[in-house]
């Protein structure tokens, strides 16, 4: 929505700043996207020059002045009477927003055609706060926001999806109020004293008023439909990037836009006998305004006469009883309809409306009276007419009821940590027009029949703290006792997410269903999978088994935007069917990355270098020994569809299986067009959360031994078995044990591997002779040799 300065000043009806405007916006929940300037502030607002004074009424205290307007001469009554000939004024005309008060204005019969207007009515600052006079060189006939180089301020805002009062003026406005502790003084209607009985017979009925539950329709008789729309609306109606088509229709926009609630308007002498809101038949075409017509099933509302469906109800309009040039007598309808069955029927025909958009969030069920009042007023005074009394149709059973909330003082205090006083949320709540009770500890609160976000104590308590102001809320460190971080034998998952960001590592958060295509891909026995009763698209229509698949289209779209190094991980819940659970679903808590691309950014002292298989298995043991648990785990060969085969490996702690990493098969890289070779680790969470407590020892001051060795073995055994047996060689002395180079040669033998190892020796009491070192070294190169027949390599190759 487009937010015009201009029309919210005249409904806070007191000057404010612009950065005070734009601050108290943001705060209430209200993003802010743009912000720009347009310079026609007044529209109908223009520079006139005083001819002569025609008549003065003594007992009114006006006058009648004929004004030049530029093109022409028109009569303007004012209660300014002391204005000298030739004076030059700030003249509204017509298409102004002081309409109401021109057509009012009458002196000895004869009607105003203008207003003069007044600094303070127009919120410009001036100390005398009296008429807007003009130098004698301003331009007769000119804007005056062009004279006096006065700009509109726009805001482009989006509404949360929660908040459908946020999408007209008179909602915005409400908070803004409250804000600023002010109390509303917000102009809706007048009382109409003459309204008449309709001269035809227009019967209305309501077959479903458990998704109507209230419905009102208006007639207005002999308009005049050539009138043009006024200047002002246009103008708004711009702003919002909505077209002007016809005064009625124009109209009823802005009034869609200032109050909320959507008007459906018909040529009432293309109605015929009745008006009914029923289902439709299953079969039944309804024709849009493009000309396309579409098949109605039996559970769409739809609006008829006798003959013909005139809209989908909460939707759209059709193409019958539109407003022609001819139109003299016209049907206004307002009603509230059930939200879940708007936006149910929307996704259902694919027709997404700004109408729809209104009715699926929730329109106040309290202001279609106000709304067919108000839009009443302002059809009869620009495009004259009679209106008739209005017919309303209410089933209060299935209206919505009003909420009532207990809200306690010591929730509050808990939830915001700040002491606030009862008489402040009293305040508070009541400057949101919340009706409340209050008691000793707790106000019993109603909410107003447009919030329909407010469900729950939490929902008040953040209004509170919106209003109030988190800026007032004082920074304050949080008081604790230090306590050693592994006495529960539980670490954090939060602990870990720090951990991969520190190696580079981005966090994604994912929807918890996915596109099934890309499921497949990944599972391709669907036996296994969730699929969603009522998905809110097809690629949505599937619970995920597994976080890889959020995480291989995040990849997926930033590889399209060009960039070259990517390190994705995620944290959440993966679904399974498994029968012997509750619902017959396994959820798993799991923690996911990703990478590919370039190891570091492009940089001149080092060369490009693609991530491989360490990277990634880098990563996973860096969280293995976070927790402990390094020295326990084992890598053993798996079998997976979504993984390369000589490239990917299980995890196991204890022989416990924890998850796996390794490289996307060719397969999957192929089909998704993933060009460099992918990455991937998957591990259960609740399996590897417990942590293993370190045990500490004191520090050995005697000097540390390296010694290394290689050795030729088969490619068939893996480095991390000769690791593994290495460390579980038991000796008197504290030994790290570590592999620092692997070699293929053809010398080797084409079946070989050359591993070279490091020993890392040390004895807590004294220091080692060369006789002993080598000792230990001989003690593991025979185990090796009798385990896995290794050969020494003793040259270089």
């Amino acid at each position: 929505m487009k937010l015009s300065t201009f029309l919210l000043k005249k409904w806070i009806q007191f000057p404010i700043h612009i950065k005070q405007l734009h601050q108290i916006i943001t705060m209430i929940g209200l993003e802010i996207n743009n912000t720009y300037i347009t310079k026609n502030k007044y529209p109908g607002i223009i520079i006139g020059e005083i001819i002569e004074k025609v008549l003065y009424d003594q007992n009114k205290k006006k006058c009648l002045f004929k004004v030049n307007i530029g093109k022409k001469i028109i009569n303007v009554i004012s209660n300014i009477t002391k204005i000298k000939k030739n004076t030059k004024l700030a003249v509204a005309t017509t298409e102004s927003i002081f309409f109401n008060k021109i057509i009012s204005s009458t002196i000895n019969n004869q009607k105003s055609q203008g207003y003069l207007c007044v600094y303070k009515e127009l919120e410009i600052y001036n100390k005398k706060n009296g008429i807007i006079k003009f130098q004698n060189n301003a331009i007769v006939g000119s804007n005056i926001s062009q004279y006096l180089q006065i700009k509109d301020y726009i805001f482009e805002v989006n509404a949360l999806y929660n908040r459908p009062d946020h999408l007209n003026i008179l909602g915005i406005t409400r908070d803004i109020l409250a804000f600023l502790n002010k109390k509303p003084k917000i102009y809706l209607f007048k009382k109409r004293t003459n309204d008449q009985k309709s001269s035809k017979s227009l019967s209305v009925i309501v077959d479903n008023p458990e998704i109507c539950p209230r419905f009102l329709v208006q007639i207005i008789k002999n308009i005049k439909i050539n009138l043009k729309t006024p200047l002002w609306i246009k103008e708004i109606l711009k702003i919002n990037e909505i077209l002007p088509v016809n005064p009625i229709q124009d109209i009823c926009n802005y009034m869609t836009l200032e109050i909320g609630q959507p008007i459906e308007f018909y040529d009432l002498d293309k109605i015929e006998q009745f008006i009914q809101i029923k289902m439709a038949k299953n079969g039944e075409k309804f024709s849009l305004n493009n000309k396309e017509n579409i098949i109605l099933d039996k559970k769409t509302l739809i609006i008829k006469d006798r003959t013909n469906i005139l809209s989908l109800a909460g939707i759209c309009s059709g193409k019958h009883a539109k407003i022609r040039k001819k139109s003299k007598n016209i049907l206004l309808i307002a009603y509230y309809l059930d939200p879940s069955y708007i936006y149910q029927t929307t996704k259902k025909y694919k027709l997404f409306t700004h109408i729809s958009n209104r009715f699926e969030r929730g329109v106040d069920y309290n202001i279609q009276k106000i709304s067919l009042n108000k839009i009443t007023e302002l059809i009869t005074n620009f495009l004259k007419g009679i209106p008739n009394k209005i017919i309303q149709i209410v089933n209060n059973e299935y209206l919505p009821k009003i909420k009532k909330i207990l809200l306690t003082k010591k929730k509050i205090n808990k939830l915001i940590g700040y002491y606030i006083s009862n008489k402040k949320i009293s305040k508070i709540l009541i400057s949101l027009q919340f009706k409340i009770i209050k008691k000793n500890k707790f106000w019993i609160v109603y909410i107003p029949s447009w919030r329909f976000d407010i469900k729950i104590e939490e929902d008040l308590i953040e209004e509170i703290i919106k209003i109030y102001g988190y800026n007032k809320i004082p920074k304050k460190t949080i008081k604790t006792n230090i306590t050693f971080p592994y006495t529960n034998k539980k670490i954090s998952l939060n602990r870990i997410k720090i951990l991969l960001t520190d190696r580079g590592y981005h966090e994604v958060v994912s929807y918890s269903f996915v596109s099934p295509k890309i499921q497949k891909l990944l599972f391709p026995d669907e036996k296994k999978s969730v699929f969603i009763l009522n998905p809110i698209s097809k690629d949505m229509s599937v619970m995920r088994r597994s976080l890889l698949i959020g995480l291989i289209t995040t990849l997926i779209y930033n590889k399209k935007r060009q960039e070259n190094k990517f390190r994705f991980f995620e944290s959440g819940i993966k679904f399974v069917q498994d029968k012997t659970k509750e619902f017959g679903i396994r959820q798993d808590l799991m923690i996911s990355a990703i990478i590919s691309g370039y190891r570091f950014k492009e940089q001149w002292t080092d060369k490009k270098r693609n991530v491989d298989f360490f990277d990634i298995k880098g990563d996973v043991e860096s969280i293995l020994e976070l927790i402990g648990k390094l020295k326990f785990a084992t890598f053993k060969p798996i079998q997976s569809l979504k993984l390369n085969p000589h490239k990917s490996t299980g995890i196991y702690i204890k022989e416990k299986y924890v998850g796996y990493l390794g490289m996307l098969s060719y397969e999957i890289h192929n089909i998704l067009n993933l060009n460099q070779e992918t990455y991937v680790f998957e591990l259960y969470w609740e399996k590897m959360s417990d942590i293993i407590i370190p045990k500490f020892q004191e520090i050995s001051f005697f000097p540390k031994n390296y010694r290394d060795i290689s050795i030729i073995i088969n490619n068939n055994i893996s480095a991390f078995n000769i690791l593994q047996t290495c460390r579980e060689i038991k000796t008197n002395y504290k030994i790290k044990i570590s592999i620092f180079d692997l070699f293929y040669h053809e010398n080797i033998g084409e079946n070989y591997k050359s591993i070279s190892i490091r020993f890392e020796i040390q004895n807590h009491h004294k220091t080692l002779k060369e006789i002993e070192i080598d000792s230990i070294i001989n003690k593991y190169i025979h185990i090796l040799k009798e385990k896995f027949n290794i050969l020494l390599r003793n040259k270089k190759i």
